[in-house]
């Protein structure tokens, strides 16, 4: 069994078949097909740092989110940080892990943290008890693929934050596909749209999943969930 992430990095040739016009689509969408929501972050976090930076801050984002519709004691941007650097920590401890996650967050790396979660907010609010919001949405596991957490699910929304110093990826679009494939193949809730959020960039993109799954294969909708259930169920694929 393996993660969306590998399915989504290392098999190129089965995404090559599958999605022939995902480059294309990719380049269109970081030459400004795009939207502006804030302007670039300044703060200049070291590159080692910075996935458990963003890691802490969406987890700081889901917490502040969960206590709102839960209808608990509001938690403070700062608070939902310092409580949640230790469980980023004590997870990646658990797995491997990319970067620094040992020394504990400095001033500056709190404040990068904070912008980011203040920055998700505006941008996938007004949070309330009228909108169906779930951070960390579950998928079940099919074929090679075990089961696997997206990253927010807003009103039919499907949304991955990828808070990299980057343009987007056509892997980021694949993980979407993923998820869209893995939900397909089980039923779940209807994802009528996908998106992705870059915080520290400052940019978003979002589509109706028709349209995306279209301007990527050519195919509709049906037909390139099905293959790629088809490749991650089967097996017969190869990298």
């Amino acid at each position: 069994m393996i993660s969306e992430i590998t399915f989504s990095r290392d098999f190129s040739s089965f995404w090559r078949l599958a999605c022939p016009m995902m480059d294309g689509f990719i380049r269109q969408l970081n030459r400004g097909s795009y939207d502006r929501d804030f302007a670039p972050m300044k703060v200049e976090t070291a590159p080692n740092r910075r996935a458990f930076v963003n890691e802490v801050a969406f987890s700081a984002f889901c917490a502040i989110t969960s206590s709102y519709l839960q209808g608990l004691k509001a938690v403070s941007v700062e608070d939902a940080i310092a409580e949640n650097e230790p469980l980023v920590r004590l997870l990646a401890s658990q797995g491997e892990r990319d970067g620094d996650y040992e020394q504990e967050l400095s001033s500056d790396e709190v404040n990068d943290a904070g912008e980011q979660v203040r920055r998700l907010g505006r941008r996938l609010g007004p949070i309330g008890p009228s909108r169906a919001i779930t951070c960390r949405p579950r998928f079940p596991g099919c074929g090679i693929i075990d089961a696997c957490e997206g990253d927010v699910l807003v009103d039919g929304i499907l949304f991955e934050i990828k808070a990299g110093d980057r343009s987007f990826r056509s892997i980021d679009l694949r993980q979407l596909l993923v998820y869209l494939a893995l939900n397909h193949a089980g039923n779940g809730t209807a994802i009528r749209f996908v998106g992705l959020i870059n915080p520290r960039v400052g940019v978003s993109f979002q589509m109706s999943a028709d349209e995306f799954c279209f301007e990527v294969s050519g195919r509709s909708t049906a037909q390139l969930l099905d293959a790629v259930v088809y490749g991650i169920a089967s097996g017969d694929i190869s990298r």
